[in-house]
């Protein structure tokens, strides 16, 4: 290797530090923003909790299917209304 090739290694080793604090500053800030907005403190947590809110969403929408099904069965007229 030559001066010139070992001048840009070192080139992009420096920009690579920078991106690598660069990085680590904004995982800080959203893993700070994921416990002040959601109260979790890792990842781990938030993932649990994303799988809670899917299983509650989907309690949600068959409940909410069933009584569009109710409705209908007992108001047919306005079948048009609820579809």
């Amino acid at each position: 290797m030559n001066h010139q090739e070992l001048l840009e290694i070192k080139e992009n080793i420096e920009k690579s530090k920078t991106e690598v604090t660069s990085l680590e500053g904004q995982k800080i800030n959203q893993m700070k923003t994921l416990k002040s907005e959601h109260g979790c403190n890792s990842i781990q947590a938030a993932e649990k909790k994303i799988k809670t809110w899917k299983t509650e969403i989907e309690e949600i929408d068959t409940l909410i299917e069933t009584k569009n099904d109710e409705l209908q069965s007992k108001y047919p007229e306005l079948e048009d209304y609820l579809n």
